[in-house]
């Protein structure tokens, strides 16, 4: 897996009212920045905000991009943190960066990660109909089913050994050499202190069971997709990143995780 960086960008179409919009995703590497808007999240821009022109925004694409193009004496990150620092840029504003991963550098592998962001953060949703969030862990099991039924993964995984001697459990651990324990999170939840407390008792777990078992530990996080929870989000990651794991929260991404380690033996 390949790091990569992001940032969401926002159109502020009402000063007064500060209501930023989720509008694309600039995504970066260390050597490739890639932008992209989306025309669906602009049309609701347009459609929600009537002192706008039905074609007010179709200058933002080729502007960010030229922006985007005059720093391209540098690397991809260095590029898109020149246009994150830019003053001159309202009503776009940008997020504070975030992380995610690529399966490698190449335009499909960033392409399928942009998609997925965009839809995940930026697309907007239906306001009524449609059924139930997938289940995280559903998706997980259908995809590691293979793996599982030729013995290369374990669900439910016990570890009889921790620094507290309680026995652990994992929801998947690919064994033999791999030594990866896969854990599903649960926080799609509104609850902030709750998602908190939650990552807290996770950070606990890893540590409990890498102290004592030669393990890499990995946890799919299936946070709620609610920009007044992306800090909260963000900061429950950062704690169990400190104790150690590796975040995701996508399942194809935790799959590819183990696939590509048990592969790899």
């Amino acid at each position: 897996m390949k790091a990569a960086s992001y940032t969401v960008i926002r159109y502020v179409a009402d000063p007064a009212r500060n209501e930023p919009i989720n509008i694309g995703i600039a995504l970066w590497t260390e050597c490739h920045s890639e932008l992209r808007l989306d025309a669906t999240a602009l049309e609701r821009v347009v459609r929600d905000n009537p002192h706008l022109h039905r074609d007010a925004l179709l200058y933002l694409d080729p502007f960010l991009r030229e922006r985007l193009a005059s720093y391209a004496h540098e690397d991809g990150s260095g590029s898109v943190t020149r246009l994150l620092t830019e003053r001159s840029l309202f009503p776009v504003v940008f997020t504070e960066p975030r992380f995610t991963s690529l399966t490698d550098f190449s335009p499909e592998a960033t392409n399928a990660t942009m998609e997925r962001l965009l839809a995940r953060v930026v697309k907007p949703r239906r306001r009524s109909g449609g059924g139930p969030p997938p289940n995280v862990m559903k998706i997980l099991a259908k995809r590691l089913a293979p793996l599982v039924s030729r013995g290369a993964i374990q669900p439910n995984h016990v570890f009889a050994s921790s620094r507290s001697g309680t026995p652990r459990a994992v929801d998947f651990f690919a064994n033999s050499r791999a030594n990866v324990a896969l854990d599903v999170l649960r926080l799609n939840i509104q609850d902030a202190r709750g998602i908190l407390e939650r990552a807290d008792a996770r950070a606990y777990k890893v540590i409990d069971v890498t102290e004592q078992n030669d393990v890499d530990f990995i946890v799919l996080c299936d946070f709620r997709p609610d920009d007044m929870l992306q800090e909260t989000n963000d900061n429950a990651r950062r704690r169990i990143e400190s104790a150690g794991a590796t975040v995701v929260t996508e399942p194809s991404i935790a799959a590819e995780h183990l696939e590509s380690r048990v592969g790899a033996i």
